[in-house]
């Protein structure tokens, strides 16, 4: 009986651990995205800057390809 229970304490452990690292995983995959969006914005504000358009206009330039493109990437 005590090796069952001494296995099941590992296991319950293990399981935490995955949890845990999970936990961490979802947090760099977070803070990747933060970055990644704050330099599209810093692009579209200079490129609309540099070619006297507004950040909307920008935006509204993006295809619907360019969107799947992104998401394709980060996935």
């Amino acid at each position: 009986m005590d090796k069952i229970k001494q296995e099941q304490k590992r296991i319950e452990k293990l399981v935490q651990q995955d949890n845990n690292n999970a936990d961490k995983i979802a947090g760099f995959y977070s803070q990747a995205m933060t970055i990644v969006s704050n330099n599209l914005n810093e692009f579209f504000f200079h490129y609309a800057v540099d070619n006297h358009l507004s950040v909307g206009q920008v935006s509204k330039d993006v295809s619907t390809w360019d969107v799947q493109q992104f998401h394709l990437s980060i996935h």
